[in-house]
């Protein structure tokens, strides 16, 4: 038996050491597919009451501790030269005449110790929601995969 719960964010990333377009900072509507699946055999009267895990439980979750993190924000691997120049204090001339980039909110930017991919998305949500599951003693027989969309047509299972 196994259910499966999306969620959407919005983020901007880029690939430093890509050699195509994924180089440039440009942003997806991000789809995360996570599926919840029982490791043994399903029963429908077993101590969960019917149910894998209550879907309300999911959303919480995702809601307080992964979407603050990702949605509306600049992912980024942390040694990207780019990180340096967002946290520098140098005044920046833009289309628009100067703009300090002290002006970006400090929580706009996030980075991370891999590439920015689907893939790597994939595996961290996966790992996040395995720590998550089995910090509750009742939920150890639960295990579950993400699925991270980039766009409709182009995804990473983990």
């Amino acid at each position: 038996m196994k259910i499966a719960k999306s969620f959407t964010f919005e983020a901007a990333h880029r690939l430093k050491d890509h050699n195509g377009k994924c180089r440039n900072i440009h942003g997806h509507s991000y789809r995360v597919v996570i599926e919840i699946k029982a490791k043994g055999a399903w029963t429908a009267n077993g101590s969960w009451g019917g149910m894998l895990i209550d879907f309300g439980e999911l959303k919480t979750w995702w809601s307080e501790h992964m979407e603050p993190h990702f949605d509306h924000k600049l992912l980024l691997q942390f040694n990207d030269p780019l990180v340096d120049v967002l946290e520098s204090s140098a005044a920046m001339e833009g289309p628009l005449g100067p703009q300090n980039i002290d002006d970006l909110p400090e929580d706009n930017v996030q980075t991370f110790p891999f590439p920015p991919t689907a893939e790597n998305f994939a595996d961290y949500f996966r790992d996040e929601v395995l720590a998550w599951l089995h910090s509750n003693p009742d939920r150890t027989g639960l295990n579950a995969s993400v699925t991270v969309y980039e766009t409709p047509t182009s995804c990473a299972t983990a």
